[in-house]
């Protein structure tokens, strides 16, 4: 059974996440959203499965949103920001590959304080992405 101090913790997590959804998406033209989209990078060497938690689709941009819950009292924000960029910018690279018109804004939402962080990327930003990804997975 879940207690009520879980209930509250999930509330919170969670209402930290649609505030910052709703933050993102407040002066955008919005096209579509998705959530839980699965994408694939494909490169030579390989491909580069993912899920995202939430894509809002503009005219000009795709808005990567991922959530994480992580309890923050061990490593800061920006510790965990750099650990995760690789895999929002696996998905930058996966959605230009599908519209490579459209820039790419990633966005980590922490839950546990509602702290985002943000990196957009243009086209020659992902290009140059796509080349590194392309060479680690050689020496795989």
């Amino acid at each position: 059974m879940i207690s009520e101090d879980e209930i509250r913790r999930i509330t919170e997590h969670t209402t930290r996440g649609i505030d910052a959804l709703r933050a993102i998406e407040r002066d955008l033209t919005v096209e579509a959203t998705h959530d839980e989209l699965s994408v694939t990078l494909r490169l030579d060497s390989g491909r580069v499965v993912g899920d995202i938690d939430h894509l809002t689709v503009t005219p000009n941009a795709f808005y990567v949103t991922d959530y994480k819950t992580n309890d923050l009292s061990s490593q800061s924000i920006e510790d965990l920001a750099d650990h995760y960029w690789p895999q929002l910018r696996s998905y930058a690279c996966a959605l230009y590959q599908h519209d490579p018109s459209r820039e790419v804004v990633l966005t980590l939402v922490f839950t546990a304080e509602g702290e985002i962080r943000q990196e957009r990327l243009d086209a020659e930003e992902v290009v140059a992405l796509l080349t590194q990804y392309e060479k680690v997975l050689q020496t795989l």
